[in-house]
């Protein structure tokens, strides 16, 4: 038995010494931030509502974020992309990220961040932007109007505006019946975000709004629980809303900018390095966006057509009667203090 024991003990003593030796060998104080230990990597949590569908520019900006990440990073960052809603919808997620259990959200628009801070309602005034040109410069320029917002947002959301998904203004679709003008949607229930400027703006064209989730519209409308909705061309193209609805109308009353946001006070508790990574994956981000949206766009509108889907584009639509009709809605959030009319009218005559 002494034997055995002492067999056992010098065994244990050559094992000791062999990896000793393995240690030794190898360099020292040599960092390899390609390859970091899992304890060392910052895990970040992004949500996002848009289907997990390559063919949408949309989702693949948020891949093109998760990689430039972790390219920036050195692999120290990572990125775990949680799409098609998987994370809760667009109310949850944005306060998701207003609490910080969600670390960055996208693909929701002002028009629902709005619900936490009214300021952001602003963005989403019908025909408040004169072009494409004119929403960019005011979102990615410098000027007062949006680091108003931006400010407000942090100061009393503690929600950080880190980027945009851009997308085309938004269209009205309806399952029976044509819309050339507003008196067209009198008396129609037609689907709306849990959003205030969308339900005064169907309100004042004498639709009746009606709130259904993004995820439930599809069976919605289909069962007749709505007769149309108003949204980005390229979001319903995205569900496949081409296969059930019979008219699209682009009416192009509001802009649907999208952000990409992220919790302020975690935002502000990385280091300088790890900040200065997520502004630059960011900005990435939204100039993918912004370069391929309007081509996005028109992806859309042909598969529409070619479903067999009646399409009014924008030139055959009343605009001057719906912006005649839309005049006044800003006034009603003014009136409740959501935004002054001088932001208001900032936006509006922006120089660009």
């Amino acid at each position: 038995m002494k034997k055995i024991f002492a067999l056992l003990l010098c065994a244990i003593m050559c094992f000791s010494v062999m990896t000793a030796c393995t240690q030794s060998n190898q360099p020292q104080g040599t960092d390899t931030p390609d390859e970091p230990e899992s304890g060392d990597v910052l895990v970040i949590r992004l949500a996002s509502i848009t289907a997990a569908n390559d063919d949408l520019y949309e989702y693949r900006s948020g891949l093109l974020f998760q990689e430039k990440v972790e390219e920036y990073s050195n692999g120290t960052m990572k990125v775990e992309y949680y799409p098609a809603s998987q994370l809760g919808n667009s109310t949850e997620m944005v306060e998701g990220v207003s609490v910080g259990t969600i670390n960055m959200g996208m693909s929701v628009g002002f028009d629902i961040y709005a619900n936490l801070d009214p300021i952001c309602s602003v963005v989403g005034m019908p025909f408040l932007f004169k072009d494409y040109e004119h929403m960019h410069a005011f979102l990615e320029g410098d000027n007062d109007a949006i680091k108003t917002i931006k400010q407000s947002m942090i100061d009393n959301v503690d929600i950080r505006v880190m980027g945009y998904c851009y997308r085309p203004f938004r269209s009205v679709v309806t399952m029976a019946k044509p819309v050339y003008a507003p008196s067209d949607l009198a008396g129609m229930t037609i689907r709306s975000p849990e959003a205030q400027a969308n339900m005064q703006w169907l309100t004042a064209m004498g639709a009746s709004p009606v709130t259904i989730s993004w995820s439930e519209l599809y069976t919605s409308l289909s069962n007749g629980a709505a007769e149309g909705a108003e949204n980005s061309i390229t979001e319903f193209y995205g569900a496949n809303f081409q296969d059930i609805i019979g008219y699209a109308s682009e009416t192009n009353h509001m802009a649907v900018t999208c952000l990409l946001t992220a919790n302020n006070t975690w935002y502000e508790s990385l280091t300088d390095e790890q900040r200065a990574v997520l502004d630059k994956a960011s900005q990435d981000l939204s100039d993918y966006n912004w370069a391929g949206f309007q081509e996005a766009s028109e992806k859309a509108w042909k598969a529409f057509a070619d479903k067999g889907v009646v399409c009014i584009r924008h030139d055959e639509v009343d605009d001057a009667a719906f912006r005649a009709a839309s005049a006044d809605i800003y006034k009603y959030f003014v009136n409740k203090g959501d935004f002054t009319e001088e932001l208001y009218n900032s936006i509006l005559n922006l120089k660009y």
